[in-house]
């Protein structure tokens, strides 16, 4: 359940970060922690 909600809160924070460019940064770094938990989710499977 906390992968779909992440993914859902990802997904807004980079439709809100297209009008801000330090946002789309922010947005970038929680893109690269979502694939580090998507890996983390992978190997505890």
């Amino acid at each position: 359940m906390a992968p779909v909600t992440t993914q859902r809160t990802l997904e807004r924070i980079a439709e809100f970060s297209e009008g801000s460019e330090s946002m789309g940064v922010l947005a970038g770094f929680w893109q690269g922690t979502q694939a580090t938990l998507e890996r983390l989710v992978e190997w505890r499977e």
